[in-house]
């Protein structure tokens, strides 16, 4: 370290400390004379003093009196926000002079904003938009564009999803054309297969074919099973199982009849589960919701499944009985049919209602039929479930006469006297029941001839006109050409 004396030479070989940077610098001549940075406390304090002026010039000019070239640096700053005091364009604050914009509130985070909640400012104001379409700031699925189906700007609500809007959404939204607009499954055009197509239906599964009973405000179509795409019109065939009456020998199938002809075209042949001919009579049978198909055989009284499914209108189907039997020997069932709640019923020569348990085969319950009061005496019976009135029909061979029975009490009402067209001396027996649901008629077989009533016609007048066949009575379809007793729309591979 240089002492007071050979500090003060140096000094006075250089000259002022302020003049010294540049020949201690530029000059290499006389650097060696001058004070290196940290050979004493004077020397480096007029170091940092030179630095710091050297980079105050290079970022800018010094005379804006900020110091370390702040003075360069809040000019666009206060450039950027308009003419102000540099640094006050805060967003929202009006002396910023930037442009104002409307915020509408967004209560339900649909991203359109409630008119009525609505104010001006520059910046965003949290939960707010920058418009106010909202008809229904308090319901998300409610906004402009939600029914793209319908109109893609009116402002509706979509609650289910679907494209469609609600047709009932309350005041101030704008009624679409959604018949049900909690279900996803119902809209206008669900079910194509119906006429006319563009029909607001329920379409549960998919198939084409709306529900039958959909519920209210929507349009009922023709699929008794909505919850199941294989049991539709386009599946379900009118058929039959032969031979009636049973052959020890003979081969059993499952036929189609055409309900227009009477034409029968055996389809299936039936089995037992070791590959034989069953020896079985079957009088009636049924399908559940899930497609399963049961008989009941009066020769061992006992109910059967039968799986025909792989054969698909060739190779043979399999008939396997239920372990328990419904009775003794010589006891009848009469028209087997699934009710709308799930139940297997039949009906058996005591004239009681009887319901089965569908696995074991079992009687589970015993209710007495009866009309005003009185037991009704049934005597070779088809029966049917009519799933537009949801409610059971059986066709009582004795007095020509349908009726509905409610499952619950058992209590008959009668819907059809064909008494006057038929002859009171020639009862029907054999006598098979099935319900159409595309045309609301039933089919009934009387033996070896078809016949169809239509259901949906009142015939408390006109019952003894000419034209009986069309109002009120049994209209012929032909003759079998053999014997028929069995009746029922069950599933046939297409």
């Amino acid at each position: 370290m240089m002492n007071a004396r050979e500090t003060l030479a140096a000094l006075l070989t250089c000259g002022l400390v302020t003049a010294c940077a540049a020949p201690c610098i530029d000059d290499g001549l006389i650097q060696d004379q001058c004070p290196s940075p940290g050979d004493g406390d004077a020397a480096a304090t007029d170091s940092a003093a030179t630095d710091s002026a050297d980079s105050a010039d290079s970022l800018g000019d010094d005379t804006a009196g900020t110091g370390g070239g702040s003075g360069s640096m809040t000019t666009p700053v206060s450039d950027s926000h308009g003419e102000g005091d540099a640094g006050s364009g805060a967003l929202g604050d009006d002396s910023s002079g930037g442009t104002e914009s409307l915020w509408c509130e967004d209560t339900d985070g649909d991203g359109f904003g409630d008119p009525d909640k609505c104010q001006t400012a520059v910046g965003p104001i949290e939960g707010s938009v920058t418009n106010d379409g909202d008809c229904d700031d308090s319901e998300p699925h409610t906004f402009p564009g939600a029914a793209p189906n319908d109109d893609p700007e009116a402002c509706m609500r979509d609650a289910d999803g679907d494209d469609w809007g609600d047709d009932q959404p309350g005041d101030g939204v704008e009624p679409g054309t959604d018949c049900d607009d909690d279900n996803q499954f119902a809209f206008p055009g669900a079910a194509e297969h119906e006429d006319p197509s563009n029909l607001c239906t329920l379409d549960a599964d998919g198939d084409g074919w709306g529900d039958v009973n959909p519920g209210e405000g929507v349009v009922g179509g023709h699929d008794c099973y909505d919850g199941n795409a294989a049991l539709n019109p386009d599946k379900l065939r009118l058929t039959t199982f032969l031979p009636s009456g049973g052959d020890p020998m003979g081969l059993r199938t499952l036929a189609t009849v055409n309900p227009l002809s009477a034409a029968v075209t055996s389809v299936v042949a039936i089995q037992d589960p070791g590959g034989s001919n069953p020896d079985v009579d079957i009088s009636t049978a049924t399908v559940d919701e899930f497609g399963h198909v049961y008989t009941n055989d009066l020769n061992s009284v006992t109910i059967h499944k039968v799986d025909y499914a792989g054969a698909c209108m060739s190779g043979t189907g399999e008939l396997e009985p239920l372990m328990n039997t419904y009775g003794v020997p010589g006891d009848i069932v009469c028209g087997l049919e699934f009710g709308g709640n799930g139940m297997l019923y039949g009906i058996d020569n005591d004239d009681n209602l009887m319901t089965f348990d569908t696995t074991t085969g079992a009687v589970t319950s015993v209710v007495p039929i009866e009309t005003m009061g009185i037991p009704l005496n049934i005597n070779s019976c088809g029966m049917a479930y009519d799933c537009v009135e949801d409610r059971l029909l059986v066709a009582n061979g004795i007095n020509h006469t349908i009726y509905s029975i409610d499952p619950a009490t058992g209590v008959a009402q009668e819907l059809r006297d064909l008494g006057n067209y038929f002859n009171q001396n020639a009862p029907w027996d054999p006598v098979g029941l099935e319900y159409d649901l595309m045309t609301k008629r039933v089919y009934i077989s009387t033996g070896q001839t078809l016949y169809y009533v239509d259901l949906d016609v009142d015939d408390d007048e006109g019952v003894n006109d000419a034209n009986i066949d069309e109002v009120a009575g049994a209209v012929f379809v032909n003759n079998f050409g053999q014997e028929v007793s069995n009746l029922q729309y069950l599933p046939i591979c297409l």
